[in-house]
């Protein structure tokens, strides 16, 4: 696996750059090309998330720590955050479900020494309308919304480091896609070298390997791990969905019990679903008691 990190080619935004494919455990790198729009419009958007979760069947206070991606999304002038919800809530399921609140950081940094900025405020408690929406556990995608006055400083930070945020109507919700369609994932990988957490920002080719059009969720080709949950995946340059975690699980409570785990292939959840939490969320934002 650290072979694979060590063939990517980590970069900034630029005219056209090389990259290495992550779809398969060849031994060979592939180059491709990618298009200033596509690296502009993904790069520029992503954000390392991590939380901590209590570890499933463990004493009290043992706990794991979760990494991943998430990117920011713009409707007019409200900007918002997109990532797997398993990065946000912690391993229970249906009504139980509890927010990791106080230990979840996002960092706008591809910098190491960058410590990040902690998201408080999400616990859905007392009379406030909450700043956050969730799908199912099995469309795994949360949004939390910066109309907050408690996170606005959080986004100008964010902003200050060189972020942008991907407009709306860059999120393609179609349902014509179909196997063997290439994409780009940007994101976030994560890793320890010598007792130290690293991060480092990538972009990486895969294919669409299964599309179902009744489907929320699709099937890709590409190498992941635990630190890729919450991607976009990029196809001409528009979002067509949200990198959610490995085949062959299907709860937020499955991911956290084996977090570490890495496959060829992934499950991704459809861009429209994006769509329609983030109406549901407008509408709290709209409503009395929101701040």
């Amino acid at each position: 696996m650290r072979f694979y990190r060590s063939l990517l080619s980590w970069l900034r935004p630029a005219a056209t750059v090389l990259i290495f494919s992550l779809s398969s455990y060849a031994a060979g790198a592939q180059s491709w090309s990618v298009s200033n729009k596509t690296v502009t419009i993904s790069m520029g958007a992503i954000l390392y998330i991590e939380s901590a979760h209590q570890r499933p069947g463990a004493p009290k206070g043992v706990k794991d720590t979760l990494t991943g991606t998430a990117f920011l999304i713009a409707d007019s002038d409200k900007v918002y955050l997109v990532t797997a919800k398993h990065l946000i809530v912690a391993a229970l399921t249906g009504k139980n479900q509890q927010l990791a609140n106080n230990s979840i950081f996002i960092s706008a940094s591809w910098k190491n020494d960058d410590k990040g900025m902690k998201l408080l405020g999400l616990s859905g408690w007392g009379i406030h309308k909450r700043p956050y929406v969730f799908s199912t556990d099995k469309e795994d995608i949360a949004i939390i919304s910066f109309q907050k006055n408690k996170y606005k400083n959080i986004l100008a930070t964010i902003l200050k480091q060189e972020r942008k945020p991907i407009p709306v109507d860059s999120i393609d919700t179609s349902a014509s896609h179909s196997p063997g369609e290439s994409f780009f994932l940007p994101t976030y990988y994560s890793f320890k070298e010598k007792g130290k957490r690293i991060k480092q920002e990538g972009i990486s080719p895969g294919e669409i390997k299964i599309f179902n059009e009744t489907s929320p969720l699709f099937s890709i080709n590409h190498f992941v791990d635990q630190s890729s949950s919450g991607s976009p995946v990029i196809l001409n340059d528009k979002i067509i969905g949200v990198l959610t975690h490995e085949d062959g699980v299907f709860t937020n409570a499955d991911i956290v019990r084996a977090p570490f785990r890495t496959a060829k292939s992934a499950r991704t959840t459809k861009a429209s679903v994006i769509v329609s939490l983030l109406k549901k969320l407008q509408q709290n934002e709209n409503a009395r008691g929101f701040n």
